[in-house]
């Protein structure tokens, strides 16, 4: 072999070329070390040990649901549910990422027959999901769709064999008192505890009247009086929505509404809308309004049910003390619909009363309430019983929510402002669900 003599410039170009190689190299080798490292903390902080990694006990857990929601009932709870699984629609709970039970852990029932029944569940909120709010909070609304299990429940006793798989479930009523106004958290382990006390037939519809309790570990979040049905399409498709009658005189006094900032606006734009629920609130709002709240409130595009704000009126409404109005666009492509429920899809009604809370939090931050505290908190009040009705299907395609939340007090007190509201919410002018007695507590974290 040859001995080459290089000159100093091809000396100092080879040199060159050796130190980035060799950087390159070493910055390949911690990379991997570091991705290494992770893999193994990430194992220990989640339990992925085997030694530590622990199923919960349960009669059927989050893969069986699945199997029992999404394909079939039969092969989980035998023979004897083969028929039901040759049912398009019938008894099931949605599907991800609306299932919101990890494991059923109790169930008093038989099957082949409708009589008052029980059943318990829990969910893990192993991550915020789509009904997360800001960091790590869940919405105030998800223990209502607890009564899903309750759907479970009688497909397990039946119901899709005594019917033939004609009907469809549906909710009608619903009384939610809360004892706790602490949001679920990730990490958080939501128990709901369901009973079905009796039932109502006409034909082949069934009606059953069932409570619920939500847990959040040992700690009472809400009890739940409530109905729903499973009706035939012919049944479901000749609903008119909720009839009210106008309100032949107010039972309250007028008075304006109360507000801290000072800006003249009365609607908002889609863009200006949007920026608001992704928490950029200076381009929504300028520098009209000042917010300061304690936790940064957005939420997931996937349940932003508020494309516009379209008026805003201090002294307006049904009883003279305010409202705001609000639109969202449905169209057919929106992943409810694939899930709420399978070869029935309709417009889940708790992702709907949830813009209700959505378009309140809007005019919370509009009126100055969210930035009157240096450290703003927001929580539902405890022993406030929230009242829905829900009448009338939002099916797949191309139709127009509209909101109205009507104030029916807001008052300042020494240990924050409270607010209670009573809403509705129609779909292409039907009135499809009402939400009365909705009260939030604005106040100072401490």
């Amino acid at each position: 072999m040859k001995n080459v003599i290089l000159g100093l410039p091809e000396l100092q170009k080879y040199i060159k070329s050796q130190t980035v190689n060799n950087t390159e190299a070493y910055t390949a080798f911690i990379n991997g070390e570091n991705i290494l490292y992770n893999q193994i903390l990430n194992m220990m902080n989640s339990n992925g040990c085997a030694e530590d990694k622990e199923e919960k006990t349960c009669i059927w857990n989050r893969e069986q649901i699945l199997t029992m929601t999404d394909t079939s009932m039969a092969a989980v709870l035998g023979e004897k549910y083969k028929e039901v699984d040759n049912y398009s629609v019938r008894a099931r709970m949605p599907l991800p990422p609306f299932l919101f039970a990890s494991r059923i852990v109790e169930i008093d029932a038989e099957f082949g027959e409708l009589k008052p029944s029980s059943i318990a569940a829990e969910y893990d909120f192993e991550e915020s999901g789509v009904f997360g709010v800001g960091d790590n909070k869940i919405s105030y609304l998800l223990p209502v769709e607890a009564s899903h299990i309750g759907i479970f429940l009688m497909g397990y006793m039946g119901l899709d064999v005594i019917s033939n798989g004609t009907l469809s479930f549906r909710a009608l009523d619903n009384a939610q008192t809360f004892y706790s106004g602490k949001p679920f958290r990730v990490g958080d382990t939501m128990k709901t505890i369901f009973k079905i006390h009796r039932f109502a037939q006409n034909g082949s519809t069934t009606i059953m009247y069932y409570t619920y309790e939500t847990y959040n570990g040992d700690e009472l979040v809400s009890i739940s009086e409530a109905s729903g049905g499973f009706f035939t399409k012919a049944e479901l498709e000749s609903n008119k929505g909720i009839v009210t009658p106008k309100l032949r005189f107010n039972p309250l006094e007028p008075k304006e509404l109360l507000h801290f900032s000072h800006t003249s606006k009365t609607s908002y734009t889609d863009e200006e809308t949007h920026a608001f629920y992704k928490g950029n609130y200076e381009a929504c709002f300028g520098n009209d309004v000042k917010l300061s709240l304690a936790e940064k409130y957005y939420i997931r595009d996937a349940v932003k049910m508020i494309d516009r704000v379209t008026n805003i009126d201090y002294n307006g409404g049904k009883y003279g003390r305010g409202i705001i109005c609000g639109e969202k666009n449905i169209t057919p492509d929106m992943w409810p619909f694939e899930v709420h429920f399978k070869n029935d899809p309709v417009f889940p009604g708790i992702i709907m009363v949830d813009g209700v809370l959505q378009l309140e939090m809007f005019l919370f931050g509009h009126t100055g309430m969210l930035g009157h505290y240096n450290n703003a908190e927001i929580k539902v009040v405890e022993g406030a019983c929230v009242k829905s009705k829900f009448r009338g299907q939002v099916r797949k395609g191309y139709s127009l929510l509209r909101y109205e939340v009507h104030i029916k007090e807001c008052v300042q007190k020494e240990d924050g402002i409270f607010v209670l509201t009573e809403a509705s919410i129609y779909n292409n002018d039907v009135h499809v669900i009402q939400v009365d007695n909705y009260e939030i507590k604005i106040y100072e974290k401490k």
